[in-house]
């Protein structure tokens, strides 16, 4: 069986602007790590069904937007090349704040894709860098 890894944090930055660090593209390479650049759609045409292509080291890897809810959730299909997982990001509103969870689900075929996934991508780790620095951008200026 698949299982998914999440980890949650909490922003004192209102949803909104933890969404607009989520979604500008450009700094993707801040808070995620191995990205490089990042080309896609129009910036002002983004949104669900749209798919971007992720220079991550070495690597060209596409991403297609599952879910596109502003300042409430963004999910992500990542291909390369054996590996295939969904990235969500879900914002709750809370007093003073947002409550970010990121979630890493592998798009994994069997037990064996499913171990590969685990063992190379390392989602747990993944979440929590993710996570981590997340709240460093997010800190850094009081405002994102």
């Amino acid at each position: 069986m698949v299982k998914s890894v999440s980890h949650s944090l909490f922003l004192t930055n209102p949803p909104d602007e933890v969404w607009n660090l989520l979604t500008a593209f450009q700094r993707w390479s801040d808070w995620l790590s191995g990205v490089r650049h990042i080309a896609g759609g129009n910036e002002n045409d983004i949104g669900r069904g749209s798919t971007l292509k992720i220079q991550a080291g070495k690597h060209h890897v596409q991403a297609s937007i599952d879910h596109w809810e502003p300042g409430r959730k963004l999910q992500l299909s990542i291909h390369s090349g054996r590996n295939k997982a969904r990235y969500s990001y879900d914002l709750e509103v809370k007093q003073n704040g947002t409550l970010l969870t990121i979630e890493i689900m592998p798009l994994a075929a069997g037990r064996l894709e499913y171990l590969r996934f685990c063992l190379f991508c390392n989602p747990v780790k993944k979440c929590k860098q993710q996570a981590a620095h997340l709240q460093r951008l997010a800190g850094a200026v009081g405002t994102i």
